[in-house]
């Protein structure tokens, strides 16, 4: 889990489970879980996110993008004979 404090500056990417943002970010983000964007949180790049909360005041300057389940799973048909 990644927390980034108010008044704090991260320019890189950045790839965990979980992140609660409230602060500046200038990269991509990868959330697996769940992201949180609290009220001073400024991001400038593309953000990846299971769940997200993005609190009134939250900006974020490229594109949100949703990861769906890739789980897959194998279906097996019962013969006839």
């Amino acid at each position: 889990m990644l927390s980034l404090s108010g008044g704090l500056r991260v320019e890189g990417s950045i790839a965990v489970s979980h992140a609660a943002i409230n602060g500046a970010v200038v990269g991509p983000i990868v959330a697996r879980d769940a992201l949180e964007l609290l009220p001073n949180a400024r991001v400038t790049g593309d953000v990846e996110y299971r769940q997200i909360e993005i609190q009134l005041g939250a900006v974020v300057e490229s594109r949100l993008m949703h990861q769906a389940d890739t789980k897959t799973q194998e279906l097996k048909l019962a013969s006839s004979s």
